[in-house]
């Protein structure tokens, strides 16, 4: 059971985000840049890297090098790196500096035969198979994502005309230890995708009070019993794309 230290969730933290960032600093990393009204986060490098080919963007500085600012100055896109410690960790630093609403967009693998490959998820809960969100919040076996942040996104999408299934997704720390157990297990309790950080997000935000929704698109299948991944088929690859607008969208 996680966290070792019963109840730590409710102990305030001797370590915080906004004393790193005051290190960082005091180092000569000052940013010149405002804290954006929204930031769209992203997992994979390569996620990343087509977004800056295909589209305009200023880059960051100080503290937030990594960062990129569309052109109107007043959305970031950042790449928070893969997994639930990795995705928090990018997170709280990014709360500490002054944002306070997210989108996190990426892919994830289907549980459902009904939800093939390339298909638009919105994910309304993680089940927490992991181990970050358990330092943040009471245990329970599910993270809810705040309805309204739910409903802005199917709206959005109903009027673009984009289809999308919603539902609630695995979230585990071990990509190549999903075993065909766990996924017949979790089809048969409706849970409709797997990925690596929506719990830690979920959790993350809650923790802070601040907003966040998840999107997925469908780039592996394991519904039939086996591993099918597409991570780099044309398919996935428009997806992300659609991804990007969708959630220009939701800042607007």
């Amino acid at each position: 059971m996680l966290p070792k230290f019963k109840n730590k969730f409710s102990s305030p933290s001797i370590t915080d985000p906004k004393t790193f960032i005051e290190c960082k600093i005091q180092s000569g990393r000052k940013t010149s840049f405002l804290p954006p009204k929204g930031v769209i986060l992203y997992y994979q490098s390569r996620q990343f890297e087509s977004i800056l080919k295909n589209h305009k963007t200023v880059p960051g500085d100080g503290f937030l090098a990594k960062m990129q600012f569309l052109e109107e100055g007043n959305i970031g896109l950042f790449e928070v790196g893969v997994g639930g410690p990795a995705t928090a960790i990018a997170l709280e630093k990014l709360i500490a500096f002054g944002v306070k609403k997210f989108i996190a967009i990426g892919t994830a693998g289907s549980l459902q035969p009904h939800i093939p490959m390339g298909s638009f998820v919105i994910c309304n809960k993680a089940l927490r198979d992991e181990g970050t969100s358990h330092h943040y919040l009471p245990p329970a076996d599910f993270i809810e994502a705040d309805a309204k942040n739910i409903n802005k996104l199917a709206h959005i999408m109903q009027r673009i005309g984009v289809p999308y299934a919603m539902g609630a997704s695995w979230s585990t720390d071990a990509l190549f230890r999903e075993t065909i157990d766990e996924v017949q297990y979790y089809q048969s309790q409706g849970i409709i995708t797997v990925d690596l950080e929506s719990a830690a997000l979920l959790s993350v935000a809650q923790h802070r009070d601040i907003s966040m929704a998840v999107l997925f698109t469908i780039s592996d299948i394991l519904s039939a019993g086996t591993w099918e991944p597409h991570f780099y088929h044309p398919q996935t690859v428009e997806g992300l794309e659609t991804l990007y607008q969708i959630a220009r969208t939701y800042f607007e």
